[in-house]
This record gives C-alpha cells, structure tokens and sequence, in this order.
C-alpha cells in the first residue's frame, strides 16, 4: 500500500478548495442577475412575484347599483319667520314675543325688525333680541305717540351674533315703558332672519 505524502495530500486539499470555490460562486448569483432570459417560463408562481407586478386586462364594467335612500335635509344657512298684527297691553312696562326662531347649534348672526304703531299718548317703545331664557337687552329704542318729538309709527331694527351650542328659541321682543290711557299698541309687522356664519369674532366696541 502506498503512503500518502505531504504533496499529494496538500494536492488535495487544494483541488478540494477551488472546487467548492466554484461552486459557491455559482449559487450565490450577484445582485440584479437575473433577467427573463433565465427565467424557464411559467416556472414561477404567484407568491414569487410582487404585489401588482402583472395585471390583467380590465373588465368589463358592472351594471349600476340601485339608489340610496334620500338623506337627511341639511341645516339652512338663512333661517327667517315674520308675524303681523301682535298687540301689546296698556299696562307698562310690558313687553310680548312678536315673532320666535328655534335655531339648531351653530354661529349665527340675527337681525330682527318691527314695525311698531301707538296712536296715543307717546311712549318709549323698545325692541331686542333674546336668546333661550334670556330677557334680551334693549337694542332699538323709539318714542312714539303724539306728543311733540315724537311720530305713530316708527321700524326698529335690531342685530345681534351668537354661537349656540343646541337647539336654541330666539325671540324678538318688543314692548314699552309706562301705562298708557288707551289705543292699541302693537306690532304691525315683525320679522326675525338668522344666516349662519363659518366663524363669529365678537371685538369689544
């Protein structure tokens, strides 16, 4: 039997390391390699490729679905009521709702406008706007009646912004001062517009 000699084992180990060389060079192909050239076809599957890598050819286009149903009607942007003919008592002061808007949550700017008559002693007679529960301040003031520096009739307008947070009754009230002797006070005409707003900045005066 022959002995192996340090030249043919290192011989060997040589021939051994070039081949496994080799080979790993051919497994661990480089980066961007590989093309459709080297791709038998129709030997990948779905999950190799990526996500919307092919797409068919689109279809047809389906037939229209039936309506939906009618939605909720939005909220207005401009919200107005009037009233005529609304009577005040002799006895002052006194003071009546001539005409009421229920306003939904929002910014709104208000204006309210009555046409007041008083065709007896004058009296101050005094219109605003109020909110909920509120009594309203006196926006528009006139004497009417038939003494001196005074006329029968006379349109008081009023105006007021306010973010309401619900559903809210805003009134336009109207009244005046002290008793009178007689006539027929009243608000010929009254009318309340409310137009919402994106935005309401109140700066003080």
């Amino acid at each position: 039997m022959r002995h192996l000699s340090f030249a043919n084992v290192t011989s060997c180990l040589a021939l051994f390391i070039a081949l496994g060389g080799t080979s790993y060079a051919v497994i661990k192909l480089p980066r961007n390699s590989v093309g459709s050239r080297e791709v038998k076809n129709r030997s990948l599957k779905a999950e190799d490729l990526a996500r919307g890598a092919v797409r068919g050819v689109r279809g047809a286009r389906g037939p229209q679905g039936p309506a939906g149903s009618t939605g909720e009607r939005g909220p207005a942007d401009i919200v107005t009521a009037n009233r005529n003919k609304i009577f005040m008592a002799l006895g002052g002061p006194s003071s009546v709702d001539a005409v009421t808007l229920n306003l939904p949550a929002g910014s709104w700017m208000v204006t309210g406008s009555a046409s007041v008559v008083q065709f007896n002693v004058a009296d101050y007679f005094r219109c605003s706007i109020a909110f909920g529960s509120e009594n309203g301040t006196s926006g528009s003031v006139a004497r009417i009646g038939t003494d001196a520096g005074s006329t029968q009739a006379a349109v008081l307008t009023v105006q007021e912004g306010r973010v309401l947070s619900a559903t809210t009754a805003v009134r336009l009230r109207c009244g005046h001062d002290i008793n009178l002797p007689g006539g027929d006070p009243r608000v010929d005409h009254a009318q309340l517009t409310a137009v919402r707003t994106s935005a309401l900045e109140v700066q003080p005066g």
